[in-house]
């Protein structure tokens, strides 16, 4: 994706609210009046939706501050995947979610965070646990930021085709698939994280929220989002490693 695809999600919305502004003040006030402030509320939108995404995220993810207590093992496990195989660290936060699953948001590879759900701190083995952050650790790229801004801006996008278009950039199962692959490569041991999808599916998955369904891992067990594979063919991809 190229880098003007953060500016093509959060455009299109502000320059329908430009729009709408601008019609609804020409009732009101002359036309060299209604354009202008239409125009600035428009950018007002697209500069406060590229600035607030990441906190806009955090909390559409119900991210809350990691407890000391959780933090022991959890960074161990990021801190040594991130030094042996050349990522930057990212902040960590916790999810009050009770299937195991992970997230990733932020601005960049330089500027992210992990947030993962309760029950992946209290449920997962740490095998499993190090294959789902090892598994995440394969988003952290150029196109993180767009996948942020898609949740910040998901209210005004709503579900239709243009909102589609850019989730099924994170939801392709071929996209899908070579992430599996290339998050059981830094820990040469696919069974690990065949194991951390088959819990997720026996608790049934994260709650289904459409702003950020594409965000999670293994995403919501209520219905398939329309291109991410099911777990189970995900579990038996890599059963036959």
């Amino acid at each position: 994706m190229t880098s003007s695809a953060p500016r093509n999600i959060v455009g299109p919305p502000a320059a329908i609210i430009t729009v709408v502004v601008a019609l609804v003040l020409l009732v009101v006030v002359p036309v060299w009046i209604a354009v202008p402030v239409g125009l600035v509320v428009g950018i007002l939108v697209f500069v406060l939706v590229r600035q607030k995404a990441l906190a806009v995220a955090l909390r559409e993810l119900r991210s809350r501050e990691i407890a000391d207590c959780e933090r022991s093992s959890l960074d161990s496990v990021v801190e040594g995947l991130c030094l042996s195989n050349g990522f930057a660290a990212p902040r960590v936060s916790v999810a009050e979610l009770y299937s195991p699953d992970i997230a990733v948001v932020g601005r960049g590879s330089a500027d992210a965070e992990l947030v993962i759900t309760l029950g992946a701190l209290t449920d997962l083995s740490r095998l499993e646990l190090e294959a789902l952050v090892a598994r995440a650790l394969c988003l952290l790229g150029p196109e993180l930021e767009t996948a942020t801004l898609l949740t910040a801006a998901g209210r005004l996008l709503g579900r239709g085709p243009f909102a589609r278009r850019y989730i099924s950039r994170y939801t392709d199962a071929d996209v899908v698939v070579t992430a599996d692959l290339e998050g059981v490569r830094l820990t040469r041991y696919p069974p690990a994280l065949a194991s951390a999808m088959a819990k997720a599916k026996a608790v049934g998955g994260v709650p289904d929220v459409s702003t950020t369904n594409h965000l999670w891992l293994f995403g919501p067990g209520s219905r398939n989002d329309g291109a991410r594979p099911p777990l189970e063919q995900r579990i038996d991809t890599l059963q036959e490693l």
